[in-house]
């Protein structure tokens, strides 16, 4: 008798047609925390509040799983993040992506990595060994520079100065001093 009468009140309930509206709306809250949409022309900088610590003491540019800014960024478009994680485990912020007009160059400077050793001027890139494991670089100013475009620069690892370029036409000779 009891599991009639339950049922006759579920059934009542749902020829209200409260449930099925109401599950929709809160799927769409969920949804809206949820996902994460990062605009063409930008990138996102995840920070993680929650995870384990930095293998690497003395900087602040951390590796996927690691607690701190991440390193790699987030690419334009859609991602999904658990809502738990988007409430309380990350961070994310959007920078535009550095610019590089034509005629000009830019030169990086990273704000996290590795020391100079004496004497060195130019600090070493990140890179990726046969074995596939990434290696950061050294800290200051990069050896390699940025062509025209857009680049997806993680304004948090590293700062970019653009500067004019030097144009060597055909048949001269530049001369660096």
């Amino acid at each position: 008798m009891e599991i009639q009468r339950i049922s006759q009140q579920i059934s009542r309930v749902l020829r209200k047609g409260w449930i099925f509206p109401g599950a929709i709306v809160i799927f769409i809250i969920y949804l809206s925390g949820a996902i994460v949409s990062i605009p063409p022309g930008e990138v996102g900088v995840v920070f993680v509040k929650i995870g384990k610590d930095p293998t690497v003491k003395d900087r602040f540019i951390v590796e996927k799983g690691e607690k701190g800014i991440q390193r790699e960024v987030l690419m334009p478009g859609w991602r999904y993040f658990g809502l738990a994680d988007r409430l309380w485990r990350i961070d994310i912020h959007k920078f535009p992506m550095v610019n590089i007009p034509k005629q000009q160059i830019g030169l990086v400077e990273s704000l996290d990595g590795n020391r100079l050793p004496e004497g060195q001027i130019l600090s070493k890139d990140d890179y990726i060994d046969g074995n596939g494991i990434f290696h950061m670089g050294q800290k200051g100013p990069r050896e390699s520079i940025l062509t025209p475009g857009l680049h997806p620069i993680n304004p948090k690892f590293q700062q970019v100065k653009k500067h004019s370029a030097v144009i060597i036409k055909k048949g001269q000779l530049g001369i660096v001093t």
